[in-house]
């Protein structure tokens, strides 16, 4: 697998592993969160299986025993009377507070023979139609016309204390008891009734506090019941109505929190729900700044690529699309049924995404620091690796931005002695030689023989020193095409690694070269230095506190460059002439290169943008259908497709297992 396509995968194997269960527990921790504030319970009713169902609830006994371990015991005894002959009543969906209920303790009994007889009910589901709550299928006894029978429902629900939002030292809760769809129920309530007991034997009744409603309101009658199965005391409050409205009434209550066992007091939902929310936006920015960074990386790549790309595999974003969808998808398809499960879902999706992208760009970082380099394992099918680029050549096909090329081109002709810095802004150079047939035998004999777009670039600049646009342009859409004719054949991939690894050996000589520099032993590699994007940002790590020995044609261009050097106690300028060298803080030269690519990448033309987008834009190339037969492979020549072969051989491993060359 590719070594990038390996980071996403295992970042997002991370992100599962950690980001999803740690969410889950927090899940776990707050699900006692209801989708009603306080432990209010959710509307159920008979399930509306059949358009002919009518009744009406006669009487309701509804009780509310709190426990020691802040679970409740909810108790319910429902009386229905059949309204509508077509259809007996045969099942009934009761909610309870919370989807904390627990499901293996709900019993249910019903009467027949008009209260006569009790029978116990098996048939228990989850409800399809209400949100926490069961179906209890009435079996054989189900409620004929104009029958009324008493069912009974009984159900442990834990985590639903709240910590009271008048007083912190007192818990709260909030219990609205199951209520039924006024489509298949009459309007009202002929008789209800609805206690609340409080803890066993806690018999303090002025620490209790009921909570005021909206109307319909009564105040609870209040007191201290005795039980005697099992053996205890309870306070309790008490209403009673009659006709009642078929709706969702709530009844609420505090107590001290030494009542109840440490740890059963939930946080406020509201505040759960506020904490989820400002992680889900948290996550979602970076998700969104991510994108729209990455996509703006694309874009500005896409528009400045001159030199045909490295052929890759699948694009790594494809996965974490599809990743997102199916996270989505999954967290939609689990969640959707609760707002704020359905919240916390989306906020586990959005970690697990940001997640991502943070892994993602952490590991860019570590391989942008990362000094070893493993060497290209090359295909014996193909040709391989072209070591005989110039640096400025694999800057090319590198697509390094042309005012680095330009850069890299300046300097080994001043290097040479060929041309020297005059001034900066605007960019005005001083040719030092005649470039004439004899004088290029002579470079040559003198080791610095000159490449044909060196040629070139002298040959673009003017009488007065200035650089003339249109000759230049030439001159790097003639080298960048040259470069691609060179490359016919070669591995591309391979061919960058390669120089790649050159620049890294460059930077390990710097790193292991003790004390002041000389520029004559590094010369050779420095401009492997200059290829590094992150030059500016290596260098001080690896030239500090130390001295280089410059030849004396560096002297103006450190001048015009811009530099203001530190000088060490032992140089007496700037730019110390000794021995035909000039010593300069290490730090300082490599701050002078630095600010003289920024300098020259902006004065190399009136519109240096302008200027190099109109390269790139002649010389990119365009997708063309493969070539070749049928079968795996594909061989390659020189000739008017240069362009093309280039960019094919990227893969050329690959390219020529099939039919060889």
């Amino acid at each position: 697998m590719h070594t990038k396509h390996t980071k996403f995968v295992l970042a997002i194997a991370i992100a599962c592993a950690v980001v999803v269960p740690a969410c889950t527990a927090i899940t776990a921790a707050v699900a006692g969160a209801p989708a009603v504030p306080d432990g209010v319970a959710e509307p159920a009713g008979i399930a509306p299986r059949a358009s002919d169902y009518h009744f009406k609830v006669t009487n309701m006994l509804a009780r509310f025993y709190l426990e020691y371990d802040g679970s409740v015991t909810i108790k319910y005894n429902i009386t229905f009377r059949n309204l509508y002959s077509p259809e007996d009543l045969d099942v009934a969906d009761i909610g309870f507070p919370n989807g904390n209920y627990l499901f293996e303790s709900v019993k249910a009994s019903i009467t027949s023979g008009g209260g006569a007889t009790w029978h116990e009910l098996t048939g228990i589901t989850k409800s399809p139609y209400v949100q926490h709550g069961v179906a209890v299928d009435f079996g054989p006894y189900t409620i004929d016309y104009l029958d009324e029978e008493m069912l009974y429902v009984e159900c442990n629900n834990p985590r639903v204390l709240y910590s009271d939002s008048e007083d912190s030292s007192k818990a709260s809760f909030v219990f609205t008891p199951t209520w039924f769809d006024p489509s298949y129920a009459s309007s009202t309530i002929d008789v209800m009734n609805v206690t609340l007991y409080f803890v066993p034997n806690e018999l303090d009744g002025s620490q209790l506090k009921y909570h005021e409603k909206p109307s319909p309101w009564e105040v609870p009658e209040g007191g201290l019941q005795n039980f005697t199965s099992p053996l205890e005391q309870r306070l309790y409050y008490e209403w009673n109505f009659t006709s009642l409205y078929q709706s969702a009434h709530e009844f609420g209550a505090s107590f001290p929190k030494s009542w109840v066992a440490a740890g059963v007091i939930q946080t406020d939902p509201w505040l759960v729900v506020l904490t989820w929310v400002l992680v889900a936006v948290g996550a979602g920015a970076v998700v969104l700044v991510s994108v729209v960074y990455l996509v703006a990386q694309h874009k500005k790549k896409a528009s400045s690529q001159y030199y045909p790309p490295v052929q890759k595999a699948a694009n790594p974003f494809g996965g974490i699309i599809c990743c997102s969808v199916v996270i989505t998808a999954v967290v939609v398809f689990v969640f959707v049924e609760d707002f704020f499960m359905l919240l916390y879902g989306v906020t586990i999706a959005l970690l697990v995404l940001a997640f991502v992208f943070i892994a993602f760009f952490i590991a860019k970082a570590i391989d942008k620091r990362r000094l070893k380099y493993e060497k290209p394992k090359l295909s014996i099918e193909c040709v391989g690796v072209n070591k005989n680029l110039t640096v400025p050549e694999a800057a090319i096909i590198k697509n390094t931005p042309l005012g680095t090329v330009v850069f890299l081109i300046i300097f080994s002709m001043m290097r040479k002695g060929v041309i020297e810095i005059s001034k900066n802004q605007p960019l005005q150079l001083e040719k030092k030689v005649k470039i004439l047939t004899e004088n290029l035998r002579k470079v040559a004999e003198e080791g610095r023989k000159l490449r044909d777009y060196e040629v070139d670039f002298y040959d673009a600049i003017g009488p007065k020193g200035a650089v003339i646009e249109a000759k230049l342009r030439e001159t790097l859409i003639r080298m960048i095409k040259k470069t691609h004719t060179k490359m016919v054949g070669f591995d591309l991939k391979a061919t960058i690694a390669y120089h790649e690894t050159m620049m890294e050996k460059a930077w390990n000589q710097i790193k292991n070269t003790s004390g002041d520099i000389k520029f004559d032993e590094i010369a050779d590699q420095f401009g492997y230095l200059l290829l590094d994007e992150d030059f500016s940002k290596k260098a001080p790590t690896y030239f500090g506190g130390r001295t280089i020995y410059m030849p004396y044609w560096y002297a103006r261009p450190y001048a015009y460059w811009g530099a203001t050097p530190g000088v060490s106690s032992s140089i007496a300028a700037p730019f110390a002439r000794t021995g035909g060298m000039g010593a300069i803080n290490a730090v300082d030269f490599a701050t002078s290169i630095s600010t003289g690519l920024s300098n020259l990448s902006s004065s190399i033309a009136t519109n240096a943008s302008n200027f190099f987008s109109s390269i790139v834009n002649a010389v990119s190339p365009t997708p063309s259908p493969s070539s070749g037969g049928g079968g795996g492979g594909r061989s390659y020549s020189g000739g008017s497709c240069a362009c093309a072969c280039a960019c094919a051989c990227a893969g050329c491993a690959c390219a020529c297992a099939g039919g060889g060359r």
